[in-house]
């Protein structure tokens, strides 16, 4: 992480066009190491600084780590005696052109020699040539398929669940619209074959999933116009400027209360209701009072560090 700060300050410092004008290379490098050197966590009453690496689930980590191996990554191809013919990286994924094994191996140790603390593996093409990358399935002719990894299950939303249909309905057409984005044409139809069939063994009943499925193929094959009919515009500007509020999930008294409250222009979302697992656990402890931290004794440190253009705005 620190590896990555360096280079995106010298990367700020070099072009300061990349930066707003009221916050300096000095200043955002003095914000990230704040965030760093600032990662704790509590165990068993004690307390850990982790002094390598980034938190998980900080934005902040996401960022530097994508810094850190796209600038490995360029360098290796600018530095590589022999670099692949093209090649291709999305944050710690990366796929080559290589005249063969020994070639792709050759610029593997070359690119593992100038991260000694970062080693990347290799995958060679299954025997059929097919190879995977990210959700694709790249095939021997360049035509893609979805790739699912050996250790996927198929098992999603089931019907049967306490939730709202929405949310059972986005299984169907997130999977749907998934094949008709990654595959191509000589691949769809088992993909498509293989969403139904995944959506059966979920409990969807077979006439929902194939209607579903037909309105995705409409709408992808005969996108619709833009303009908005009259009774259209009225109907969406009601929705975004109606009352909405927040209830739990009830499989038979959602809708009767939504049709009532609809009559005032009043939308329902839903939330998870309280459950066993947690109500009687807890995965945090909560230190003393005495101990937490206050914004108060937090905010001027923060504040010390901005220039006296910049402005703290309260989340």
């Amino acid at each position: 992480m620190r590896a990555a700060r360096d280079i995106a300050i010298n990367k700020f410092t070099s072009d300061a066009q990349l930066l707003p004008r009221n916050i300096s290379p000095r200043t955002l490098e003095t914000l990230i190491n704040f965030c760093l050197d600032n990662s704790y966590l509590e165990y068993n009453g004690t307390f850990y600084s982790q002094n390598t690496g980034g938190p998980m689930g900080s934005p902040l980590t996401v960022e530097l780590a994508e810094i850190r191996t796209a600038y490995i990554e360029d360098l290796a191809l600018t530095t590589s005696k022999d670099p692949p013919n093209s090649y291709r990286h999305f944050v710690d994924d990366g796929i080559g052109d290589f005249r063969d094994r020994t070639h792709a191996e050759s610029f593997l140790a070359h690119l593992n020699s100038l991260t000694p603390d970062l080693q990347y593996t290799l995958e060679h093409p299954a025997e059929d040539g097919s190879l995977p990358f990210l959700d694709v399935l790249i095939h021997p002719d360049k035509s893609t398929s979805v790739y699912r990894k050996p250790t996927h299950t198929n098992l999603y939303q089931k019907y049967s669940s306490t939730t709202n249909s929405a949310t059972k309905n986005a299984v169907i057409r997130s999977l749907t619209r998934r094949a008709y984005n990654l595959c191509s044409p000589q691949h769809l139809a088992k993909e498509l074959n293989q969403v139904y069939s995944i959506c059966l063994a979920n409990g969807f009943p077979p006439h929902h999933t194939s209607k579903i499925m037909a309105e995705i193929k409409q709408k992808i094959k005969l996108p619709s116009n833009s303009t908005q009919t009259y009774q259209q515009f009225n109907k969406q500007l009601r929705r975004d400027s109606s009352l909405r509020i927040t209830l739990p999930y009830h499989p038979t008294l959602i809708k009767p209360i939504r049709k009532t409250l609809r009559r005032y222009d009043v939308n329902i979302t839903h939330t998870s209701s309280p459950n066993l697992r947690s109500l009687l656990t807890s995965t945090k402890s909560t230190p003393p009072s005495s101990q937490t931290p206050t914004s108060s004794t937090r905010f001027p440190a923060l504040t010390a560090m901005l220039p006296t253009s910049a402005k703290l705005k309260d989340p």
